[in-house]
């Protein structure tokens, strides 16, 4: 908007509440101005639009016919600047629309049950898209609102991203029964002499595993790198291969394939990491956004104690080993 444009909105409130209100002084008492504030506007209004748009009369200020053709057209404008300053109130339950994550596959089976759950009680007629993580994590996408959330770890995003902590999580080692490191304890070079599996949503060929080995001028050998977490079974495994995957992710597998694998802690240490939900600075103040990111917060919060309570584990203590 130009500075014309913006400078016109004072002049067109004075030209409503003399229409209103038909006299300056009155106009003038409505906008809590003085009477001479009312008269410039008027004066400038007169040389704007070349009317005189208001005569004195008997019966105070009379609307000339421009006046009048301009009065509907003046409401309008009048009413679309108020409603741009008001804050907006976001009613899920009639919003038509959609909302749009990207994320990795685990984070997406652990949060769509109780997500379902909350969109069809709550936004019944919102539709719900997951998508991959994307590069750079989708920031172009962010900024467009093609996508609304990007749901990981922080470890590589770009600035101008906000950010709201989800939750934490700590990494384990997850290995086949039969593998050899399984028998007992093993320290950090068995760790790195072993075959390895990673699992890379970006493709990344050097993961976090590797740079906490780096540290310990230490290297270990990938044998398979795979997009998904749903990829890592006992089959892929088998019985020479490890993966090192979040707490949360290892004891779903585990229990899914009960009895064929084993979960162990790492022999070195790693950080605690956690999730994040993040967004373009655009919509940080969207109201459907907020509603967006709180409901977020729930159900993640929800989905992991869930996850807890069907695997018997919890995700902050990782140093226990199981079946």
């Amino acid at each position: 908007m130009t500075n014309r444009n913006m400078s016109i909105l004072p002049l067109l409130a004075t030209f409503q509440a003399l229409l209103d209100h038909g006299g300056v002084s009155e106009a003038a008492r409505a906008l809590g101005v003085t009477q001479s504030a009312v008269s410039k506007h008027l004066a400038k209004l007169r040389i704007a639009y070349g009317d005189e748009l208001f005569i004195r009369s008997p019966d105070g200020m009379r609307p000339t016919p421009h006046a009048t053709w301009m009065s509907g057209r003046v409401a309008n404008i009048l009413a679309e600047a108020s409603a741009l300053s008001d804050v907006r109130a976001f009613d899920p339950k009639s919003f038509q629309g959609s909302m749009t994550f990207s994320t990795t596959d685990e984070i997406c089976g652990l949060l769509v049950p109780g997500l379902l759950q909350i969109i069809e009680r709550e936004a019944p007629q919102q539709r719900v898209t997951f998508l991959p993580l994307q590069p750079n994590y989708a920031l172009q996408q962010l900024e467009t609102g093609q996508i609304d959330l990007v749901i990981s770890v922080n470890w590589h995003a770009p600035d101008g991203l906000k950010q709201s902590r989800l939750t934490s999580d700590s990494f384990v080692c997850l290995m086949g029964v039969d593998h050899p490191l399984a028998k007992g304890q093993f320290n950090t070079s068995d760790f790195a002499n072993t075959q390895h599996v990673m699992v890379a949503p970006l493709g990344l060929q050097h993961g976090h595993i590797d740079e906490a080995l780096a540290h310990l001028d230490l290297r270990r050998f990938v044998r398979l790198s795979v997009p998904y977490f749903s990829q890592i079974t006992p089959q892929i495994l088998g019985d020479t291969r490890v993966v090192t995957l979040p707490s949360h992710v290892a004891r779903s597998i585990c229990h899914q394939y009960h009895g064929a694998l084993q979960i162990h802690p790492l022999p070195f240490e790693v950080p605690e990491f956690s999730y994040f939900a993040m967004w373009h600075t655009r919509f940080d103040k969207d109201p459907r956004h907020i509603w967006l990111r709180g409901m977020l917060r729930k159900i993640t919060r929800q989905s992991f104690d869930l996850l807890e309570q069907e695997t018997g584990a919890s995700s902050e203590d990782p140093s226990k080993t199981y079946r």
